[in-house]
């Protein structure tokens, strides 16, 4: 059975490859008979038509020369296979070039992919840092309820401000370092193509760098600020919050204009 199948594979190969160099031969065969045709009704109709053309179309026997005519549609069928293998060889050309843009554009959003990824972890890591921080501080609060019930919490708020003061180390040298960083080298994957504000890849660099100058802005906290942070635990989860939030939608708008410049970039490659 196998090597039945084995058998009829090859022959439909076989069939198809004939079939292709056929086809790949049947437009300067169709040229060369055009050609044919034309000429020999335009030496006819020269030999009736203008005094003195027998002499040079016709032997002495009377017949058109075929000597010529054959020399005439071998010129023809030259010129024709000529035209027709450099159209194919620009064809060609044409194909390989389109592959390697496809290639190359293919592993630039690779590229863009990783470094879109390398960064959104690293924001995203703030984000984090702040919800630490607020949930530690809300645990406190509730500790503090459970107080006036005479219940001793001094082990988890204890555990609550080690959390929370391992979340202010992690955040501040996140959001003034490595996010400016990581945003940086996406912002490289992007070639300047445009000088419009509304180019997709403009807009990305453009929500970036809102991210990277909005965190900068944002108040730094020393450790040794901790127990004051603690103490004023509703400004402080109030400020953590806004930042989160804020950071949070950015993020979004961000993530929304990474999709449309990928898709942009995709967009081109089919045309």
């Amino acid at each position: 059975m196998r090597g039945r199948d084995k058998m009829e594979k090859n022959k439909k190969s076989e069939n198809y490859s004939l079939f292709d160099e056929l086809k790949k031969w049947s437009p300067i065969f169709f040229w060369i008979v055009l050609a044919a045709i034309i000429l020999s009704v335009l030496m006819v109709a020269i030999a009736k038509l203008i005094p003195g053309a027998k002499l040079f179309l016709m032997d002495k026997d009377g017949y058109y020369n075929v000597t010529l005519i054959g020399t005439l549609i071998a010129g023809m069928a030259l010129v024709i296979n000529t035209i027709e293998s450099e159209r194919k060889a620009k064809e060609e050309r044409e194909r390989h070039n389109t592959a390697i843009r496809l290639q190359i554009e293919k592993e630039r959003i690779d590229r863009l992919y990783i470094k879109f990824y390398e960064y959104y972890k690293t924001v995203y890591e703030l984000v984090e840092g702040y919800d630490e921080m607020i949930v530690s501080l809300q645990g406190l609060d509730r500790l503090d309820e459970l107080d006036g019930n005479h219940i001793d919490t001094s082990l988890v708020k204890e555990e609550y401000t080690k959390r929370f003061n391992e979340a202010l180390c992690r955040v501040n040298p996140t959001y003034k370092s490595r996010i400016w960083i990581a945003g940086a080298e996406l912002c490289c994957q992007i070639p300047d193509e445009s000088n419009d504000s509304e180019d997709p890849g403009a807009e990305l660099e453009a929500s970036i760098d809102v991210i990277a100058k909005g965190i900068q802005g944002y108040e730094i906290y020393d450790i040794t600020e901790s127990r004051e942070l603690i103490n004023s635990r509703k400004k402080s989860i109030n400020t953590f919050m806004k930042h989160k939030i804020e950071i949070i939608e950015l993020l979004q708008i961000t993530t929304d204009n990474f999709k449309l410049y990928v898709a942009d970039i995709q967009k081109e490659l089919i045309k």
